[in-house]
């Protein structure tokens, strides 16, 4: 299922948009990409959550209204409890990295999914048909 076509994310700093970058980059995913724009605030500041959130809502409308973004990818685990009011202030889906993670993951240990033993190595030899 996909989300969206263009996606921005909103990082905490200018100064972690080139690794950001460089991941998506190595994960195929830049023809995506609308953009990564930086809500300048510190780590730290995402405490003050109200002033924090005004920020990231800014950069964010920014990356919707200017750059195309479809959905928005929060890029700090710090901003993770001001997904739901972002994307409804918004109007796009908001991605928090860490649950979306978490939340892949479990659904696939429901699913009872294991890696295949063709892929993977189990004690130390690959097992071939």
């Amino acid at each position: 299922m996909e989300v969206a076509e263009k996606f921005s994310v909103i990082t905490v700093l200018p100064t972690s948009a080139n690794e950001i970058e460089e991941h998506i980059r190595m994960y195929g995913f830049s023809c995506r990409l609308a953009s990564i724009r930086s809500a300048n605030v510190p780590v730290l500041g995402l405490e003050d959550e109200s002033v924090a959130e005004e920020h990231i809502y800014a950069a964010a409308k920014l990356a919707v209204e200017q750059d195309g973004a479809q959905a928005i990818v929060l890029g700090c685990t710090g901003m993770m409890a001001m997904r739901s009011s972002l994307e409804r202030r918004l109007g796009v889906p908001v991605i928090e990295p860490y649950s979306a993670a978490i939340q892949i993951a479990a659904g696939l240990v429901r699913m009872g999914l294991r890696q295949s033993r063709l892929s993977y190595v189990k004690g130390g030899q690959k097992v071939y048909n």
